[in-house]
């Protein structure tokens, strides 16, 4: 058994991943295909291939799948859930281990894939959340620099996945608060930023989606606005009343007036297959409605605006 073809290293599973396999035998046989996570063990799938001396598989859909429920990390710095790290067994062979992305990954280089351009003022309960890539290990740094405090260090050996890194606020209980993140990727590039904690405003939401690097980006909308609650029912074919099947809230969210550079960012959400709503400890799907994009007479980017559904009673 040989592979013949695998992906590149850092590919995309949004696209396809193609293995091709030769048995090396004369005559067709069936082959059992084993798709694996090299780092967990975990079974991402399995396929059989009938009498075939040479054959082409595609294992993105069983990525996809593996990935479909991840959300981003609420720890303060964890290995990044929307990659994998990919061995396929066929026929007793083993193929070289893959590095998988959400967006393709140049993996000779250290990268940030967060926006660079994020707003430097955040609200406090608000978590700064980041993408990074890194060969080897990140390192991150977080001092508070308005009053004397210890420094909060953190290091994670990336194993070649992206590192996603929550940096929490809500201890941070001063009028004005600035801290200063240094970010370390691979022993060789430093990137510092300095973020004023700022009290939050009432009604604001923090959401979080992965732009087209693979990075998470977030953004806090300053006004929710309830537009409407409806009752589903469901029909009782015995002949009594209906019953009530569930009650769902839909919510409008409005951008501020932003400055361009910043607008073209939050775009990213209008495009994203997953958007979340994140708290300082945790962040979870929402169900959105639809999203829009609104222009000035002009043509030029104004605001984005999101309707997001959720069932009566959930926190929005």
């Amino acid at each position: 058994m040989n592979f013949v073809k695998i992906p590149e290293n850092g590919a995309s599973w949004t696209g396809t991943l193609c293995y091709t396999i030769a048995t090396g035998l004369d005559l067709p046989s069936d082959v059992s295909v084993e798709i694996v996570d090299a780092i967990s063990g975990e079974l991402l799938g399995r396929r059989r291939l009938y009498s075939i001396t040479e054959a082409e598989f595609d294992i993105a859909p069983y990525v996809r799948n593996a990935v479909a429920d991840a959300t981003p990390s609420s720890e303060t710095i964890a290995l990044s859930p929307s990659a994998r790290c990919v061995v396929v067994r066929a026929g007793g062979v083993e193929s070289p281990r893959r590095m998988f992305y959400r967006a393709a990954v140049d993996c000779a280089k250290a990268h940030m894939l967060s926006s660079a351009k994020q707003p430097s003022v955040v609200a406090r309960g608000d978590a700064i959340r980041l993408t990074l890539f890194a060969r080897s290990a990140v390192r991150v740094t977080v001092v508070n620099k308005s009053v004397p405090s210890p420094i909060a260090l953190s290091t994670i050996n990336t194993e070649g996945m992206p590192v996603e890194v929550a940096i929490s606020t809500s201890s941070y209980t001063g009028l004005s608060d600035t801290i200063s993140v240094t970010i370390v990727l691979d022993n060789m590039y430093t990137l510092s930023y300095v973020y004023n904690i700022i009290e939050p405003a009432p009604l604001c939401r923090r959401i979080a989606w992965y732009n087209t690097e693979g990075g998470i980006e977030c953004y806090t909308f300053p006004r929710s606005v309830r537009e409407s609650v409806g009752a589903e029912l469901m029909a009782n074919i015995s002949g009594h009343a209906p019953r009530l099947r569930g009650i769902v809230a839909r919510y409008r969210l409005l951008s501020a007036v932003e400055m361009r550079e910043e607008v073209e960012r939050i775009v990213g959400i209008v495009f994203s297959p997953e958007v979340f709503e994140c708290s300082d400890k945790e962040c979870s799907r929402v169900k959105l409605v639809d999203r829009t994009i609104a222009f000035d007479d002009h043509g030029g980017l104004r605001r984005v605006e999101l309707n997001i559904e959720k069932e009566w009673g959930q926190r929005l």
